[in-house]
C-alpha cells in the first residue's frame, strides 16, 4: 500500500526470501507463508528561493523512521545561505543539515539572501567617514544603510544622490537597501571667502586681478604690493585677526574665512599738527604747551576748576564733548583745539534743630543750578515739625508746613535748618457708664486748647474726672464739661460714672407729700427726707413702698422721715384715711 514498502516472506519456519516474487514446491505438509511490510515516511528537501542555491545529499523519498538524513546547501552566486528550516519547526545555520527520519513525513527547506551591490563615493571636496559608514560591496536585500560624508576645508556638504535621480540632505543618511542596488555618492559645494584690501595714509595698493571685495576660493593665490607716496615708506600689512605680515609683495593663500589685508605706511618726514588749549569762565588748565607737535605724538591736558565752579567737559574746535574726565589724553589725527568748560555751583546746606532729624535728605554740598534737591524733615519722638527756616530758599518753597519737598537748585546758595517742636501725649477715656467727646487723643503742644464733655449714659450719672499726670491750672474734677490750656507734661483723663436709681412719691386723697427730692434719678446714698401733710379732716394712715425699700425706713411715719437712697428704684405712696 501507499506509505509501506515490502520486507520478506516468512513461513513458520522463518524469513525464506526478501524478492517480492516467491516461487517454491509444495512440501508435504502444510504450508503457511506471510508477506512482511514496514511504514516509510516521506522526506522531500527545497531552496528558497529556488535560484538562491541548490541540494546535494539525501534524495527525496521515502525511508523508515531512524534512517540517517544528511542535506548539503550549495550557495548560488549573488546570494547568501542563511539557515536550514524543517517542517518541525527546526532551524540551523549549518551549512549541512543532518538529522534522525521521524515517524512522519519531512520537509527541509535551505533558505538564502540575494545580495545587492552597494557603492559609495565622494565627490570633489570631501570625502565619506568610514568609521560611521556601510562599505561599499554586495549587501542584502533590506539592510540599513548609513554613510557620513566629510566635506573638506573651503566646502560645504550639499546632498547625496543615487543612481536613480533621488536625493538627501541629510548627513548622516540612512536608507534601506533596495533590490535592484544602490549607488550613493557625496556632493560637495566649494565656497568662496570676501577678500578686501585697502590702504591706510601715505600710500596705494596694487592687487592684480584679485581686486577689492572679490570673493576667493579656499587656497587661491594672492599678490599684494604697496606703494608708499612720498615722504613716506611701508611699514607693514595687517589683516583682520591682529597678523602683521612685513613683506612686500606680500603672497598670502585665501584662508576659509573672510580676509581683510591693509598696507600701513609711515611718514618718512615728520609732520606736524597745531594744537591749541584755552579755558572758558571758571577755572584753569595745564599741560601740553600750545603750538606745533609732531604726528603721532601724546598731547595731555588737565583742568581745575575755580572756587564755585566745577568741571563740565572738554570740547573740540567743533563743539562736540571729547571728554567729560578733568585729565584727558588724546593722540590726535589732525588739527587739534580743546576748550576746559566749567559750570557754577551753589552751597546748598541744610541743618536739623532740637527734637528731629533729617533722613533722605540730599548732602550738603555743591550744586549746579537745577539739581533736583530734596529735603526730609523727622521728628524725634514726642516732637512735630513745625516750620522750615530759610535762607535763600527757591520759589515755590513751604517753610510752614512741608516736612518733605522738592525743589530746583536756584542760582543762588540755600540754607536751610529744619524745626521741631516738643509735644505731649493727651489720652481721654470714659468708665461704665458713659462717653467722653471733644478733643481726641493724640499728642499736643503745651498750651493747646482742649476741650471736654462727660457724657452719662441713661441709668447713670457723672461723677468725676481722673487725672494722671500734671493737673491742668483751673481743672475742676467735678466739672462733666470743660476747657483747659495743655500742660508742658502727658496728660490723661478718665470721666467716672455712678449708677442711678428711679425715685418718686405719690399721695392718695387726703393730703400732699413733702419730700427734699422731687421725683428723679439718684444715685445710691443720696440722702432723701420726706414728710406727709393730711388735709384737714384726713388723718395719715402709712406708707405703700413700691421697689426697694430704703434701710430704716418706717412705713407708719408720716412726718419728716430721712433716709438713704438704696441700690434700686423706689417709689413712695402716702396714704389718708378722712376723721
Amino acid at each position: 500500500d501507499p506509505g509501506y514498502r515490502f520486507v520478506n516472506w516468512t513461513d513458520d519456519t522463518g524469513v525464506v526470501s526478501t524478492n517480492v516474487t516467491y516461487a517454491s514446491t509444495m512440501p508435504a505438509e502444510n504450508l503457511n507463508l506471510t508477506a512482511n511490510f514496514q511504514h516509510v515516511y516521506a522526506f522531500s528537501t527545497s531552496a528558497n528561493p529556488s535560484a538562491g542555491g541548490t541540494i546535494t545529499g539525501t534524495a527525496n523519498g521515502n525511508f523508515d523512521a531512524g534512517t540517517s538524513i544528511s542535506v548539503t546547501a550549495n550557495v548560488a552566486s549573488g546570494y547568501r545561505f542563511d539557515n536550514w528550516t524543517d517542517s518541525d519547526g527546526g532551524s540551523t545555520t549549518n551549512v549541512t543539515y543532518t538529522n534522525s527520519m521521524p515517524a512522519h513525513d519531512l520537509t527541509v527547506t535551505a533558505n538564502f539572501t540575494q545580495l545587492v551591490s552597494f557603492v559609495r563615493s565622494a565627490a570633489t571636496g570631501g570625502t565619506i567617514d568610514d568609521a560611521l559608514s556601510t562599505p561599499s560591496g554586495d549587501v542584502p536585500d533590506g539592510d540599513l544603510i548609513t554613510v557620513f560624508a566629510i566635506a573638506n576645508t573651503g566646502y560645504e556638504f550639499v546632498n547625496w544622490t543615487d543612481g536613480a535621480g533621488g536625493s538627501s540632505t541629510d548627513n548622516p543618511y540612512n536608507t534601506t537597501m533596495p533590490t535592484g542596488g544602490l549607488s550613493l555618492t557625496a556632493n560637495f559645494n566649494q565656497l568662496s571667502y570676501p577678500f578686501n584690501v585697502a590702504a591706510g595714509t601715505g600710500g596705494s595698493i596694487d592687487a592684480g586681478s584679485t581686486a577689492d571685495g572679490s570673493s576667493l576660493v579656499y587656497g587661491a593665490s594672492i599678490t599684494v604690493t604697496a606703494t608708499p607716496n612720498t615722504g613716506y615708506a611701508f611699514v607693514n600689512w595687517t589683516d583682520g585677526n591682529g597678523g602683521t605680515f612685513t613683506a612686500n609683495p606680500y603672497t598670502p593663500t585665501m584662508p576659509a574665512e573672510a580676509l581683510s589685508l591693509t598696507a600701513n605706511f609711515t611718514p618718512s618726514v615728520a609732520p606736524v599738527y597745531t594744537f591749541s588749549k584755552s579755558a572758558n569762565t571758571g577755572g584753569y588748565i595745564a599741560g601740553t604747551a600750545s603750538g606745533n607737535i609732531a604726528v603721532g605724538s601724546t598731547v595731555s591736558v588737565q583742568a581745575a576748576p575755580r572756587s564755585g565752579y566745577i568741571f563740565k567737559n572738554w570740547t573740540n574746535g567743533s563743539g562736540t564733548v571729547v571728554s567729560t574726565n578733568d585729565s584727558y589724553t588724546v593722540v590726535p589725527s589732525g588739527n587739534l583745539a580743546l576748550t576746559a568748560n566749567f559750570t557754577p555751583v551753589y552751597e546748598f546746606t541744610k541743618s536739623v534743630g532740637l527734637g528731629g532729624v533729617t533722613n533722605a535728605s540730599t548732602p550738603n554740598g555743591q550744586y549746579v543750578a537745577g539739581t533736583s534737591i530734596t529735603v526730609a524733615a523727622v521728628p524725634s519722638t514726642n516732637y512735630i515739625f513745625s516750620r522750615w527756616t530759610a535762607t535763600g530758599a527757591p520759589a515755590g518753597f513751604n517753610v510752614n508746613n512741608a516736612a518733605s519737598q522738592t525743589f530746583n537748585m536756584p542760582t543762588s546758595a540755600v540754607t536751610l535748618k529744619a524745626n521741631f517742636t516738643r509735644v505731649y501725649a493727651f489720652s481721654n477715656s470714659a468708665g461704665a457708664g458713659g462717653s467722653v467727646s471733644g478733643t481726641g487723643n493724640g499728642n499736643l503742644q503745651a498750651n493747646a486748647s482742649v476741650s471736654v464733655t462727660a457724657t452719662p449714659s441713661s441709668g447713670y450719672a457723672f461723677k468725676n474726672w481722673t487725672v494722671v499726670g500734671t493737673t491742668p491750672a483751673g481743672f475742676d474734677v467735678n466739672a462733666a464739661t470743660q476747657t483747659f490750656a495743655m500742660p508742658e507734661s502727658a496728660l490723661t483723663l478718665k470721666a467716672n460714672f455712678v449708677r442711678t436709681y428711679a425715685f418718686s412719691t405719690t399721695v392718695g386723697t387726703g393730703g400732699t407729700v413733702y419730700t427734699t427730692s422731687a421725683n428723679a434719678s439718684l444715685v445710691a446714698g443720696t440722702v432723701i427726707t420726706v414728710a406727709a401733710i393730711p388735709n384737714a379732716g384726713y388723718v395719715f394712715t402709712n406708707w405703700t413702698v413700691t421697689g426697694t425699700t430704703p434701710a430704716g425706713f418706717d412705713v407708719n411715719k408720716g412726718i419728716n422721715q430721712t433716709f438713704t437712697m438704696p441700690d434700686g428704684g423706689v417709689t413712695l405712696k402716702a396714704n389718708f384715711n378722712s376723721l
